[in-house]
């Protein structure tokens, strides 16, 4: 599994062909999905007979993300019990506001420490196991111990959900605003897709930005069976904003 690859963030597979998903995947030079395992402590089990379809369809690394509230002990418990139960290759933590030395008007160290009580626990059950931080597009705005997670081998995906935010959050401001804990080979943007404030720039645009930052490798969120992933496939080579996958096994 590389981060360098381009890959995708999976809600939910229902309704999602996983033969003819991992068919197209790997046909458009893309290299990973991950599925949402859980919020918080509310557990979202993948289903064990979509991963081996699609690994067997794509021969692509599969991997798991959760949303992080405030058990941090726990949710890196059940991030690793997820990732030994289906032998997942890789793990994408999602933390925001919970995570912060500030919400809204209220500071708290302990919400602050978050961070290393989740990153603790979860190195203690998966020391090597490849791993990203999702979280806000600019951490310079965000209290958050970007640290912690920098120096315990998580790549930061921030979130480029122009779509929410517009120029705001476009890759390059995230990548900069990154640098300060993450070298620029360690950030690989997260692009929104998904219905909200702004439009959703298309494939060319979105590739443009990302060719702008500099950076290699990056995702969907939203990632479903939408034709979208075609339309990137022409781009990934040209531009060079995400390797090629490793050939199937």
């Amino acid at each position: 599994m590389s981060w360098s690859n381009a890959g995708g963030l999976i809600v939910s597979t229902d309704g999602i062909d996983p033969i003819g998903f991992g068919k197209q995947l790997r046909a458009d030079g893309f290299g990973w999905v991950a599925l949402r395992i859980a919020d918080g402590k509310t557990l979202y089990p993948p289903t064990a007979s979509w991963i081996a379809l699609f690994r067997a369809s794509s021969g692509l690394p599969v991997g798991a993300w959760s949303v992080l509230r405030d058990d941090p002990v726990a949710e890196a418990q059940i991030a690793a019990s997820a990732i030994a139960a289906d032998h997942l290759d890789f793990y994408i933590a999602n933390a925001e506001e919970e995570y912060g030395y500030t919400i809204g008007t209220r500071q708290d160290p302990a919400t602050f420490a978050r961070s290393r009580a989740f990153v603790t626990a979860f190195r203690a059950a998966e020391p090597t196991l490849p791993a990203a931080l999702a979280s806000y597009c600019r951490p310079d705005q965000h209290d958050l111990d970007w640290a912690t997670w920098a120096n315990a081998g998580f790549d930061f995906l921030p979130e480029a959900y122009v779509d929410q935010l517009g120029g705001d959050a476009i890759p390059s401001a995230c990548v900069t605003a990154g640098l300060r804990w993450f070298p620029r080979s360690r950030i690989h943007p997260i692009l929104g897709v998904f219905s909200s404030t702004y439009p959703t720039p298309d494939p060319a645009h979105y590739a443009q930005l990302l060719a702008q930052a500099h950076t290699v490798g990056f995702s969907l969120y939203p990632a479903w069976g939408d034709p979208m992933w075609d339309a990137f496939a022409p781009l990934l080579p040209t531009l060079h904003i995400a390797d090629a996958p490793a050939p199937a096994p």
